[in-house]
């Protein structure tokens, strides 16, 4: 095809430029299948789940959710009040000042565009500049002399007044950041003027009307150093993929909202950012660009192919300088996966290059300290770390307590992923203007599929890659049991993954604590042995949930303090003897009291030489003793026949 042909397409096209969703139909009947299915797992949940006093949902709302939620609604409320109050109040103050730039530099980097989409991005810059009307000259960073072709065709046609210029400089082929800083270093030797304007963007966004025009304004403010816009995504893809961009877009708009309330962005991204002249022409930030690297223990120095974007905010973040977010400008990015048919393999490729980025730039944001960026931004960057691991806790615990405490659990897991996301998804809908029933799945997806992937190339940030130019670094070139490095990383991605396990498993008590010497003699009373059972009694009890039977032998059962909390946990347990040779002993240290275990009231007490009694524990926790010798227990209270 011809470029004029190509430009002749896209100008047909141009109406079509909005950005996308799934069908309507295909949002409402996904929706009448998640609500039924919502109402389907409510109807089997086992009855007194949604109890106040029902343990295991103290336990699911305390436990698991208190972190994450808490955190989310932290966001939540800051990017209200970004948007409902901050900003209107900076965005007054600059359009009062009305400030303009004597020149603007827009530097634009492409790589194998669609000449389609070539010719609406430029078209749109092209109108931006002229609404604009500040001298202006384009840096197009292309990679293919057919890009040259099409963009000589489109000035030809909107002829531009002579203050807007277009130079075209060729990339070498070796990845964004080179051609990024060839073209600094040219935008530097042309002198610019202090107080200039460099947009970054890259050749696949669409800018809206007046995109220049409401950025500029802002940098009345001399501490402002950089600022980036909401994002909107022209997908061209099935309907999961469209509301996959749009939810990470609508995610991305409040947590930057948040973020912009302490005057400091997480990223400046490289779709749409404008930085001041004079930092994106200094020495040390071309370097930092073109250059990037961080030195770990293990790989030593990983010099970076991608996020050029996190090196930009990094060198304005260590400087000290204020970033914006405008949350009322819009651009638009023609979006693709790698592999259209394949969801899962696209998006977990596309995530693995994000997070690793993010990765491997937020140690160093943490060396930093609070001082550059404030406690909170310090503490977002600490959490992206956490995060590592958080968003495996839910799914991990539930898992765990299914096995081993109560199948029925999967049950309730299952029921409070639905609510708790689809609440999720109903409020970024209020802040976005639209919601999609796809979300509440895609949230669960992104968080868990999200955090694995975070695991994956946190043992593994030597590992790089850029699916469109087709650039690796550090992958395998033999297999790992034969290459040392990946072998360790396995070895310590695995380690890592175990003691996550572990300390679930105690955290749940499914497994006993180890024990220290003092501990031990706490829990020890005189007997033969000099040790009680709760080391392999109490997981038993656990696993076996409500109702667990213990038969005992012709010998002595020592409980002591973890098997009665185990107890207090599950609601009731056995032991059956088999006359006066089984005995249950407690000792005076660890049988019920009045006030114990947990501050609830012991109303009911054994006799020491009964054979069978109850032992209430609370109201609704109460070991009985069968057919087997009690001692070292209080007063009699309710024996059973």
């Amino acid at each position: 095809m011809s470029e004029s042909a190509s430009i002749h397409r896209a100008k047909e096209k141009t109406v079509k430029v909005n950005p996308t969703f799934a069908p309507p139909l295909h949002n409402i009947l996904f929706g009448i299948i998640y609500i039924s299915i919502a109402i389907l797992v409510a109807i089997h949940l086992p009855p007194g789940t949604f109890d106040p006093e029902s343990q295991i949902f103290i336990f699911v709302i305390g436990a698991i959710g208190i972190w994450r939620y808490s955190w989310w609604l932290i966001h939540l409320v800051r990017s209200v009040i970004y948007r409902i109050h901050t900003f209107p109040n900076i965005k007054r103050k600059a359009l009062h000042n009305n400030h303009t730039p004597k020149e603007i530099f827009i530097l634009v980097t492409s790589y194998r565009i669609d000449p389609i989409h070539t010719c609406q991005v430029y078209s749109s810059i092209i109108e931006n500049c002229i609404s604009c009307n500040i001298p202006t000259t384009i840096y197009a960073s292309v990679s293919d002399r057919s890009d040259v072709d099409i963009l000589s065709n489109i000035i030809e046609q909107s002829n531009p007044p002579s203050w807007l210029k277009i130079r075209y400089m060729f990339q070498r082929g070796d990845g964004k950041r080179s051609a990024m800083a060839e073209v600094l270093r040219a935008i530097s030797r042309t002198i610019p003027q202090k107080d200039s304007l460099v947009v970054f963007m890259d050749g696949d966004i669409l800018l809206t009307p007046n995109t220049l025009n409401r950025s500029i304004p802002y940098f009345h403010d001399p501490q402002l150093g950089a600022l980036t816009v909401n994002n909107r995504a022209i997908v061209d893809g099935g309907p999961v993929t469209r509301e996959w961009y749009d939810l990470r877009y609508a995610q991305r708009h409040m947590l930057m909202c948040s973020m912009a309330l302490s005057e400091r962005v997480l990223v400046l991204t490289g779709r749409y950012s404008v930085i001041r002249g004079d930092l994106a022409t200094d020495r040390s930030f071309i370097e930092q660009i073109e250059a990037d690297y961080v030195d770990h223990w293990r790989f030593g120095r990983l010099q970076f192919l991608s996020g050029d974007d996190k090196s930009t905010w990094y060198w304005l973040l260590r400087r000290g300088w204020k970033m914006l977010y405008l949350p009322d400008v819009e651009v638009h990015g023609f979006e693709k996966l790698p592999e259209p048919r394949r969801f899962v393999a696209s998006s977990t490729s596309l995530m693995r290059r994000w997070y690793g980025n993010m990765l491997r730039t937020n140690g160093r944001a943490i060396a930093l300290g609070p001082r550059p960026m404030g406690l909170f931004i310090w503490w977002c960057i600490v959490d992206q770390r956490l995060s590592v691991w958080t968003g495996l806790i839910g799914p991990t615990v539930a898992i765990l307590l299914t096995i081993f405490i109560r199948p029925s659990f999967l049950l309730f897991y299952v029921f409070w992923v639905m609510m708790t996301r689809l609440t999720a998804s109903l409020i970024l809908g209020a802040q976005r203007g639209r919601m999609s029933f796809y979300w509440p799945v895609l949230l669960y997806y992104g968080q868990v599929v999200g955090a694995l992937i975070k695991g994956y190339v946190s043992f593994r940030r030597n590992q790089q890659s850029w699916t469109r130019q087709g650039i690796t670094a550090g992958h395998a070139s033999a297999p790992s049991g034969r290459n040392w490095p990946h072998r360790v990383s396995l070895i310590l991605h695995c380690g890592g993954l175990a003691a996550f396990v572990y300390g679930a498993l105690l955290l749940l008590q499914i497994l006993p604590a180890p024990l220290d010497r003092s501990a031990m003699a706490s829990m020890s009373f005189e007997t033969e042995s000099g040790l009680n059972d709760d080391w392999w009694i109490a997981p038993i009890i656990r696993r076996s949930g409500r109702g667990a039977s213990i038969e005992l032998a012709n010998d002595t059962l020592h409980i002591g303090q973890i098997t009665l909390d185990a107890i207090a946990f599950t609601g009731t347990a056995a032991f059956v003897g088999q006359g006066r040779d089984s005995v249950v002993d407690m000792s005076a240290s660890s049988a019920p009291s009045p006030e114990e275990p947990g501050g609830e009231v012991v109303r009911q007490y054994c006799e020491h030489g009964t054979q069978s009694c109850r032992i209430a524990l609370g109201d609704n926790s109460v070991v009985t003793v069968i057919n087997a010798t009690l001692i070292s227990a209080p007063s009699t209270v309710d024996q059973l026949p």
